[in-house]
């Protein structure tokens, strides 16, 4: 049989690679992630300060959200609605027919062309309907749950993934295509690799913790035969000497689970590392091309998606077809994930994490506001010193906080204050509340979280004059607007995925309710049955401008302030002399969008026209014909009596009077002719 462990090896220690090579962003990423979700002392646990800073023990141990703020303010001006999903295609060069010397080519040109565009819009149309359904439809709440979660880790850790995936309905019938949320921590990226785009790497891996069930029915694997599979090798041994790496191990409270992945490389199946060896087969393997997909569990003896009993007895073909990638996106030069990074890291496959650099700062606050609490604590404790000779009458007293007349004994001689002394610190100096305010200045400045954007002025200065208002909102607006615009070439990505999967795993027929019985017929026709270069390379989906973001109602209102007087009037005319005020409803739409108001009360029905109606004028058109065709009529018959009677006056020999001989004589140019005959 043939040996395939060889790959399972192979690639385990690829990812283990990929994992060190990944481990700087990850001790920060994880650092960041505490300072937004964890509890309020995490950062006083003796984990987070032996794993990251020494940090002394506090009594009070404060940690300040600044996290949490930067998600909750940026994060909505990121992604609030589902995006307006456009395709179109490039447009077909035109050919003017003048270039065409022989007329019917020329034509038939013109007619080939224009077919090709209508098919081309078709096309267009089919998958964009379907590509604005899809993100609404697939299951968790759609893609606008799963944009959310992905955008909070990019806030937060730096980069937000997406996955785009074909998937069956609970209770369907055919497949449906859905872009889902995958954890950073899940990504494994070949450590070669330079552009965060990945535009240079060789292969990516995606780890997947599920229970053994699912992935044995998803690999038709026998019932319980990846049961306690989850493990860095299928040898037990003992935790004290070899604990199970976390990578490999999976944990559940309810169910026995196994961690499993799923490789997409550019490179071959695997047997191009150097340090894999499979003699015999090896140049089989590498004949199969560059694009293979490996599923795998550590451990085991083979991969999921290539059995060797199947292995030695399949075909060649089979073979390819087995560790080919579920959906080609290869052809497209795309991976199956689209990431959302915003500062990236030059040389690097991992961005910079927003919240990153402003992490020193951040500590600082928490350590320095923790020991000013137990300081200022510590000083609102009353504190007395006294003479030993009033330990028993006195101490107890005082420190019962009770107010009450202390006695003293006459034999002790002496001022009181000599007796009784209050023991004070040093005041806090001011210094210590302006140098918080400082640092956390400086950490707003290197996350964005300026005072505009929570509605204040600058150092509480008003604006005076609207240049200066414009110009301190252009400044603040700068870095949401270029997140805002990474966010929207993330979703334009994650189109294009979604048009990619639906062209090679979506029906027609799956599709009937939603396109009807012609439109299902004609999304076989034009799109599952075409050639992949079509809707690979001749289809292209895009985003609607601004489709995505918060709404600004207050930049929406004044917008409408500013065109109404020119707007209103033009659209008023038009409706009156043409009777359609669609326009015009639609400009009182918007503007109840803007303003938060239905304003289908306010709808206008066309507006009836002046004079008579369209049957009215088309009668109207039909006399006047009659009427001009009865004074034709009319003409023809007098010239047709005048010339019989010319006839007749002629025939019996009697003279024309002048009027009639002239009307009878022909004209020179008429003459001319004649005598040339005779």
């Amino acid at each position: 049989m043939i040996n395939l462990k060889p790959l399972v090896t192979t690639w385990a220690a690829a990812i283990k690679s990929a994992e060190r090579d990944r481990e700087p962003w990850l001790k920060t990423a994880d650092m960041c992630r505490q300072f937004y979700s964890g509890s309020v002392g995490f950062m006083w646990s003796e984990t987070f300060r032996q794993r990251h800073v020494k940090l002394p023990q506090s009594q009070f141990q404060i940690t300040i959200a600044k996290a949490f703020e930067l998600v909750s303010i940026v994060g909505p001006t990121l992604f609030w609605n589902y995006p307006g999903r456009m395709v179109s295609g490039y447009d077909k060069l035109e050919i003017p027919p003048a270039f065409w010397s022989d007329q019917n080519m020329g034509m038939q040109w013109q007619q080939e062309y224009e077919q090709e565009i209508a098919v081309q819009t078709t096309r267009n149309n089919l998958m964009q309907h379907y590509l604005n359904y899809s993100q609404r439809e697939q299951p968790g709440g759609g893609l606008k749950v799963d944009s959310q979660m992905a955008i909070i880790d990019s806030l937060v850790t730096g980069r937000g993934i997406i996955r785009v995936d074909p998937y069956e309905p609970e209770g369907g019938t055919g497949s449906l295509t859905g872009g889902f949320y995958v954890a950073p921590d899940n990504l494994f990226i070949d450590p070669d690799c330079s552009r965060s785009n990945l535009s240079n790497a060789k292969w990516i891996a995606i780890k997947h913790t599920q229970p053994h069930w699912e992935v044995e029915k998803k690999f038709g694997w026998p019932k319980d035969s990846l049961k306690n599979k989850s493990s860095l090798t299928a040898k037990k041994t003992a935790a004290s000497q070899n604990p199970l790496d976390s990578t490999f191990r999976g944990k559940s409270e309810t169910q026995d689970v196994v961690v499993w992945f799923e490789v997409f490389s550019k490179m071959g199946v695997g047997t191009r590392f150097k340090d894999c060896k499979m003699p015999n087969i090896q140049d089989a393997f590498e004949s199969f091309g560059d694009f293979a997909y490996i599923c795998f569990v550590s451990g085991m003896e083979e991969p999921l998606n290539l059995r060797s009993s199947f292995a030695e007895q399949a075909t060649p073909d089979q073979v390819k077809a087995a560790i080919d990638w579920p959906t080609r996106y290869y052809m497209d030069g795309r991976w199956p994930v689209a990431l959302l990074d915003y500062w990236l890291q030059p040389s690097k496959a991992w961005p910079l994490a927003p919240l990153s650099m402003g992490l020193g700062e951040l500590i600082f606050l928490n350590v320095f506001i923790s020991s000013l609490a137990e300081k200022i604590f510590q000083d609102g404790l009353v504190k007395a010193a006294v003479k030993e000779e009033l330990h028993q009458d006195a101490v107890q007293k005082l420190l019962s906080n009770q107010h009450e007349v202390i006695s003293i004994n006459p034999a002790l001689a002496g001022n009181i204050n000599e007796l009784v002394t209050y023991l004070q610190r040093p005041a806090t100096s001011y210094d210590a509340f302006r140098m918080i305010e400082e640092v956390s200045t400086m950490f707003d400045k290197r996350v964005g979280l300026t005072e505009l954007l929570y509605g204040l002025n600058p150092g509480g200065k008003v604006s005076r004059t609207a240049a200066d208002a414009n110009s301190k909102s252009d400044a603040v607006s700068t870095r949401p607007e270029y997140m805002a615009a990474q966010v929207e070439n993330w979703q334009t990505e994650i189109a294009n995925l979604d048009r990619i999967c639906a062209a090679e795993h979506v029906a027609g027929d799956t599709l009937s309710p939603l396109l009807g019985k012609m439109g299902a017929h004609l999304w076989d026709e034009l799109i599952t049955k075409a050639e992949p270069t079509v809707y690979m390379r001749e289809m292209r989906s895009r985003i609607e401008a601004n489709s995505i973001r918060k709404p600004n109602k207050t930049k929406d209102n004044q917008n409408f302030q500013q065109i109404a007087s020119y707007t209103l009037p033009v659209l008023q005319w038009y409706a009156q002399t043409t009777g359609n005020t669609d326009p015009l409803n639609e400009f009182f739409q918007m503007m109840g969008k803007g303003i938060e108001q239905d304003m289908d009360g306010l709808m206008m029905p066309p507006v009836p026209q002046q004079g008579p109606s369209p049957e009215e004028q088309q009668a109207q058109q039909e006399a006047q014909q009659l009427m001009k065709a009865k004074m034709i009529g009319d003409v023809q018959g007098r010239d047709l009596k005048n010339t019989k009677m010319m006839h007749e006056m002629l025939q019996e020999g009697q003279g024309l009077p002048a009027e009639m001989a002239q009307e009878a004589t022909p004209e020179e140019s008429q003459q001319r002719p004649m005598e040339e005959m005779q």
